[in-house]
């Protein structure tokens, strides 16, 4: 009878608490269990990194610096610096450079009727043996279609690798008109003549 009386009470006792909270207070509460619970979670995870991070630092100022803690640089042998300037244009190409982006532009059926060009000498002293290189600008106003524009300059880039865009300026005059004007800015390199 003892246990049964309990058991009444106690069903009583929680009648009257859900009636004095509500639907909203039995919200929060379960809300605020379960941020305990997350906190609680969280903490002890927090805890075990936290002494898992000590413990290693704890072995590394134990150990002795056996590798070094910068790797060094493979330098690249004199011949490979050599290729690499050799694979630029020479400067005395540059009108079958020009005469070959012309030539790609009309493929791609853009037109291009001016360019601004400016050539700009390298500024660093070379030293004994060391190639230089030079900086061609190459600036062309281009009228055509959105999807030839993409394929003249992947083109471009396909077939002369020492070739960079390296602005393009794109608008349109209206919505539905189908062509774009764009201003593209290409940069050559070339190595001088007498290497």
């Amino acid at each position: 009878m003892m246990q049964r009386l309990n058991l009444h009470m106690v069903t009583w006792q929680l009648r009257q608490l859900h009636q004095l909270l509500g639907l909203c207070g039995w919200l929060g509460l379960a809300l605020f269990i379960g941020s305990l619970l997350l906190y609680q979670s969280n903490v002890r995870t927090f805890t075990v990194e936290t002494n898992a991070i000590n413990a290693e630092v704890a072995l590394k100022k134990n150990q002795t610096v056996s590798e070094p803690l910068i790797t060094p640089i493979a330098t690249a042998s004199v011949t490979d610096v050599e290729a690499f300037y050799l694979s630029f244009p020479r400067n005395t190409d540059l009108p079958a450079l020009l005469t070959q982006i012309n030539r790609l532009a009309l493929a791609q059926q853009l037109v291009i009727n001016s360019g601004d060009y400016r050539f700009k000498k390298s500024t660093q002293a070379a030293s004994a043996g060391q190639q230089q290189l030079s900086r061609y600008e190459l600036a062309y106003p281009v009228v055509g279609r959105y999807p030839q524009l993409r394929q003249f300059v992947q083109t471009m880039h396909a077939e002369m690798p020492a070739l960079v865009l390296e602005d393009i300026e794109i608008s349109r005059e209206n919505t539905l008109s189908p062509l774009v004007e764009s201003r593209m800015l290409f940069v050559i390199f070339v190595r001088d003549s007498r290497s």
